[in-house]
């Protein structure tokens, strides 16, 4: 490993605003020769919910009168924490070269818009691939006691990572399309637009360039602006809830290829045995995996 385990104690209120966050994350360089990661963790004592960010993404997605708090939304709520654990000097890669392949939803409590608590985000399972190190960032999110509430692992490629192994890059939602394509499944269709990337970024503060501008998009390799993963993932949760009225206890969701913008896709949702599996496609290909459960 490189370096010890790094433990950065600070108040949610310190964090700076993300246009900082943003510079420094795209004037950050990779280090040279790197092998593995160092073992950051950072706890941010004091988390509470931006009411204004929550309502507008609730009318977004379309929630209804849910009281409830969408596990998703607390992906986004957090990202300028991710992002500011990932411009410290003790990480030593850029921000902007992972690959995020998926993440995973474990919440064994709910959450209410008036939740306030404790956020630990720290990395964690590195394991190498054939196309670099994979790695995952867990976010817990803990009431004074210590409590678990929820559980975010986002799973990440670095490829800037040189490793030497014959792994495949992990499978995180063992899928069978064809049992969504039998009959019996929920379907519905959406549509993005050529701005969508831009709206997104505004409601969540992800102004990753890979979703805004063509020109930026290119950039790092894409022929068009992709779609965010966490909006077909909000997309998914949404119809769940209207379906439930309760959020889901896990969620696992892949990511397998870009949405391009514009564009328009096909959500599918089907009941078997004790999951829902999830589908977003398209005519070209498959966008997104998922397996839900509920209690």
């Amino acid at each position: 490993m490189i370096g010890k385990v790094v433990m950065k104690n600070i108040v949610f209120e310190s964090i700076p605003g993300l246009p900082v966050l943003y510079l420094k994350a795209g004037i950050k360089r990779n280090a040279k020769q790197l092998k593995s990661l160092p073992e950051l963790s950072m706890k941010v004592s004091g988390f509470k919910i931006n009411s204004k960010q929550l309502s507008n993404y609730l009318s977004k997605f379309k929630y209804g009168g849910t009281k409830l708090l969408p596990a998703p939304f607390l992906y986004l709520a957090t990202q300028s924490i991710q992002l500011y654990m990932l411009t410290l000097p003790e990480f030593p890669l850029s921000p902007a070269g992972l690959v995020h392949l998926g993440v995973r939803f474990e919440q064994p409590k709910e959450l209410s818009p008036e939740w306030r608590g404790v956020v630990v985000m720290s990395i964690i399972n590195q394991r190498r691939s054939r196309k670099g190190l994979v790695l995952d960032i867990e976010s817990r999110f803990e009431d004074n006691t210590g409590t678990v509430y929820l559980i975010i692992t986002s799973t990440y490629l670095a490829r800037a990572v040189k490793v030497r192994n014959d792994d495949s890059i992990p499978k995180l939602v063992h899928f069978d399309e064809t049992l969504l394509t039998d009959g019996g499944a929920f379907e519905s269709s959406f549509s993005v637009g050529r701005d969508s990337g831009k709206h997104y970024a505004r409601l969540s503060g992800d102004y990753n360039p890979i979703h805004l501008y063509g020109w930026s998009a290119k950039l790092f390799g894409f022929k068009q602006p992709i779609i965010h993963g966490l909006y077909m993932v909000s997309k998914t949760y949404s119809e769940l809830y209207k379906q439930h009225n309760i959020g889901p206890l896990e969620g696992t969701f892949q990511f397998k290829s870009p949405l391009y913008l514009p564009g328009k896709a096909d959500l599918r949702l089907k009941k078997i045995n004790d999951h829902w599996a999830v589908l977003v496609n398209s005519s070209d290909c498959d966008h997104l995996h998922g397996r839900v459960v509920f209690n």
